[in-house]
């Protein structure tokens, strides 16, 4: 079930409810604290913009991913699929574990953009939005390591390769994450 916490803030921070547990409420709401943040992730999402890199080339991309989530205090595993990346973020005792996913690559495409961060690799561009999935997880991983008011672990992975060249499927394959059936998600192995 999803909850919208907004609507129904007495039973989405009711101790009665185990999905998340929320002790300190003097922290602002989510958004807001995202929002102070925007331009440290609008930095981060222009940077992989101008620097585009496509399937199993996301070197650069996945070295900033790490140092982001290292910077938070979060685990890190990388070289997943070749360029892939997981966070890992436990918080509380709870087995209970979510995944968060972003895809990093580019696309073969040649960027008629003439702002300041166009990409600087002829031919290639995200033209996709890649960059800003990749800077929107990285918030998020940013936001809960931070506050922590969760009961379990998440795991953030960044997937190389999604434009048609079957990244998700090498991650399944090597046993990086796993479907769990019937739930819509998936299980870092």
């Amino acid at each position: 079930m999803i909850r919208d916490y907004h609507s129904e803030p007495a039973e989405y921070m009711s101790p009665k409810n185990d999905i998340v547990d929320v002790d300190d409420m003097t922290a602002p709401d989510p958004r807001a604290r995202i929002q102070a943040r925007l331009p440290e992730f609008a930095a981060i999402r222009r940077d992989i913009h101008r620097h585009p890199e496509t399937a199993y080339e996301e070197f650069r991309t996945a070295e900033i991913v790490a140092h982001a989530l290292r910077a938070c205090e979060i685990e890190v595993v990388t070289g997943l699929a070749g360029t892939g990346v997981v966070g890992i973020l436990r918080a509380g005792t709870s087995k209970r574990a979510i995944g968060l996913r972003a895809d990093m690559d580019a696309l073969d495409v040649v960027e008629l953009n003439d702002f300041a961060h166009r990409s600087i690799h002829s031919g290639k561009m995200h033209g996709c939005g890649h960059d800003g999935h990749t800077a929107m997880l990285l918030a998020a991983a940013a936001d809960l390591a931070e506050h922590r008011t969760f009961d379990g672990c998440v795991y953030f992975v960044f997937q190389p390769a999604e434009e048609g060249k079957g990244g998700a499927k090498r991650m399944i394959d090597e046993g990086t994450i796993r479907p769990v059936p019937d739930a819509g998600c998936v299980r870092y192995a």
